[in-house]
């Protein structure tokens, strides 16, 4: 049998508490009284909208006090605010607090105070207004900021159902269609190439029977490489065989997401129940008479090629491109995303040429430490320019199953100017910040142009655009 403790009992209690005013006093002057460093405060009743345990919140880039981050609360993120530090009084140590969760014309916010007592008469106590916590809430919008979603192009759905082997050769990873595979085998023994094999990159013996087969990994430009794993295909005339070093899964597949090229080539993509996005092709395509259908099969992930991401990830259902800053995770949707460069640009001392852009260090942008060795730099084309910025990493990850953007409100600047949603990332244990796709330069307070000059990588170092 399940044991509830007491301090889980209570926080049942308080998550479906239930508010009434006092008897006699009418509801409009009812207030709640909550404990701020041993002083009684009173909250409008008619704001307070959820009453909870404090959990540890996401640290909100260009925070200050009283802001103590975003808190989650039943799903969404509410900035939390340290009521004893904006009243400016000395906390002591205390227990774990509550959280009141008001319900303001310009969105939630929550306040994190020592007690919760009662309700009393609003004209007992000293009322904890908007303009005592924080300054920045009068300049809120009196509604939620409007959620944008990036412009994508709509995806042509692929209609066939089966299944797919996941295998991997070369260090690629790609899918195969599997109502093509007749069977997996161990080879035997690789055999010498004949004259008239000309279609065959080898010569493979399986089971005492000898057929024609090809390397995965050196169609794909990696030779020399140990694939021991024979993919047996049916074919019409006879049995060839696709060496690959590992299968990794058998993955059942309903639709596929396809992208088209400029020449008119139709792919193939699957999204992994992790999130991973893959090329799936037929096998029979590795052994096509015209040898340079070959090449023009990069069967490289979203991941492997940065100059190409961009293209891709506007065709697929992603989450956009998220960057890593420190301890700061942003996602930029993909529209606003030109290029992505892997290795550092070269800096030059003609910040006026044209087609040079400072590089801003977003790691130092955000207060964040950046003890990575390695970085990418990503070039945006917003609305009313462009800028390059440097992180320590990033990646395109498939938009997961549930996955669900919440706007932000009663942000405090200058993280209002910049992000306009967020999301809860369950293994990171911590809130994503979107960067709204609608922003401008002209709108940034002198603060925010301020830190973005301090992050410039030198007053003068610039990078040529190729």
């Amino acid at each position: 049998m399940m044991r509830i403790s007491a301090k889980q009992h209570q926080r049942s209690n308080a998550q479906h508490q239930k508010l009434a005013p006092p008897a006699g006093s009418e509801p409009n002057h009812a207030m709640l009284s909550v404990s701020v460093d041993n002083t009684v405060y009173g909250i409008l009743l008619e704001q307070v909208h959820h009453i909870d345990y404090p959990d540890t919140p996401t640290p909100l880039p260009w925070g200050f006090a009283p802001i103590e981050g975003v808190a989650r609360v039943n799903g969404h993120p509410i900035v939390q605010v340290n009521v004893a530090e904006a009243l400016g009084v000395a906390q002591q140590t205390r227990q774990e607090g509550r959280i009141v969760v008001l319900a303001l014309p310009q969105g939630y916010l929550a306040l994190k105070v020592d007690a919760v007592l009662e309700l009393r008469d609003r004209r007992e106590l000293s009322l904890l207004t908007a303009e005592r916590l924080g300054a920045w809430i009068g300049a809120c919008r009196n509604h939620p900021l409007e959620n944008i979603h990036p412009t994508t192009t709509p995806i042509e759905p692929d209609h066939a159902q089966g299944h797919i082997l996941v295998v991997a050769s070369g260090g690629h990873t790609l899918g195969l269609r599997a109502n093509n595979v007749a069977r997996i085998e161990q080879v035997g023994e690789i055999l010498p190439q004949r004259g008239h094999d000309s279609d065959a990159g080898c010569l493979i013996r399986v089971d005492n029977r000898v057929m024609p087969a090809r390397s995965m990994a050196c169609l794909l430009g990696v030779p020399d490489r140990v694939e021991c794993l024979a993919l047996v295909l049916q074919d019409a005339e006879q049995p060839v065989a696709l060496l690959v070093e590992r299968v990794l899964n058998l993955e059942k597949v309903d639709s596929f997401q396809m992208t088209t090229s400029q020449s008119g080539f139709k792919r193939l993509w699957h999204v992994r129940s992790h999130g991973d996005v893959i090329e799936v092709v037929d096998a029979k395509t590795f052994f096509d008479k015209e040898t340079d259908i070959h090449a023009s099969i990069p069967v490289d992930t979203p991941l492997a090629h940065w100059r190409f991401l961009p293209k891709l990830a506007a065709k697929l259902d992603s989450e956009g491109l998220r960057i890593y800053c420190g301890n700061v995770i942003c996602v930029i949707p993909t529209i606003l995303v030109e290029r992505i460069l892997d290795d550092p640009p070269e800096s030059d001392e003609l910040p006026q040429r044209k087609g040079h852009l400072a590089v801003i260090d977003c790691a130092r942008l955000m207060h964040q430490p950046d003890n990575s060795p390695e970085h990418c730099h990503i070039l945006l084309s917003l609305p009313d320019g462009r800028v390059l910025l440097k992180v320590q990493r990033a990646e395109l990850r498939a938009a997961l199953p549930g996955q669900n953007w919440q706007p932000l409100t009663l942000l405090p600047p200058p993280a209002a100017t910049l992000f306009d949603a967020a999301s809860f990332d369950e293994t990171a244990n911590q809130w994503v910040w979107r960067l709204s796709p609608s922003f401008r330069f002209n709108r940034f307070s002198w603060r925010l142009k301020c830190l973005l000059a301090s992050a410039m990588l030198g007053r003068k170092r610039s990078v040529p655009l190729l």
